[in-house]
């Protein structure tokens, strides 16, 4: 198992239309997310275009693009290949903010998307934001805290998301631990917490 650590603010960036530049119908926001700690680099498509200029890193992530509402076909390969590692429709729904996540499927090697649905309200003033993605296949379930402190998501089992909870800004290690248990199983590297950002911590 790893940890992924993702700070984002909520930008939005370059334009992924539907059909073709003429579209105008709703747009909204999706980010996306390398976190399938096996492979290290990836092709994103969607509806057939790169999402990057070059295959992404595990770990790296997009800012929020700008997207129609509606069905998308999202493809993933092996980086600097056509190689295919996965193929998925999501459905973008109006006035909401999504990440599409690379993760490992539960019963073999190959690749899968997860999506979730953001919550971007902004952080209290003097707060930030963080919540947990579970992304380790396998039927455990996981809590995250602040080590030595705060539990700020529990039971989370695979393909689960917790909600943007608010915490202070200050040096903080987060720590992921098998549900209701004392022992620490992953340990991030000291994270410097700023006010007004959002954080995704990535258990993969």
């Amino acid at each position: 198992m790893s940890l992924a650590l993702l700070a984002s603010a909520t930008l939005l960036s370059s334009c992924l239309k539907n059909d073709s530049d003429d579209y105008q119908g709703p747009v909204w926001g999706v980010s996306f997310v390398h976190a399938a700690a096996t492979q290290p680099s990836v092709g994103l498509f969607i509806d057939g275009r790169g999402i990057f200029n070059e295959a992404i890193k595990y770990g790296e992530f997009s800012q929020y693009l700008t997207a129609g509402s509606g069905n998308h076909l999202v493809q993933t390969t092996v980086g600097g290949t056509t190689q295919r590692l996965s193929e998925a429709t999501i459905t973008l729904a109006e006035g909401k903010y999504h990440t599409v996540f690379v993760a490992h499927k539960a019963e073999n090697d190959s690749l899968t998307t997860v999506m979730t649905t953001d919550d971007l309200t902004a952080p209290a003033t003097g707060k930030a934001k963080v919540r947990f993605v579970q992304l380790s296949p396998g039927t455990e379930e996981y809590d995250l805290h602040l080590q030595g402190g705060t539990m700020l998501a529990d039971s989370k089992a695979y393909k689960e998301s917790s909600t943007f909870t608010e915490i202070n800004p200050a040096k903080y290690k987060f720590v992921v631990r098998l549900a209701g248990a004392a022992e620490d199983a992953v340990v991030t590297e000291e994270v410097d917490v700023t006010a007004g950002r959002f954080y995704t911590v990535v258990l993969a």
